[in-house]
């Protein structure tokens, strides 16, 4: 079994949608969420690199 260590909690490795929710909090959820949706809704043009593939496809 493997576990990623952030900010003091555990989470399970490969991640699960309810696991890492509940242990980021409300707060932080609500960011990545919001983060992940704004990037499916409007992709960043520039695709041609990494950073801008990878914000198009986790946020």
């Amino acid at each position: 079994m493997s576990r990623i260590y952030y900010r003091g909690k555990l989470y399970d490795y490969p991640l699960k949608a309810m696991n890492a929710l509940r242990n980021l909090g409300l707060g932080q959820s609500t960011l990545a969420i919001l983060s992940y949706a704004r990037a499916r809704l409007s992709p960043p043009k520039d695709q041609t690199n990494y950073e801008g593939w990878l914000v198009a496809r986790f946020g």
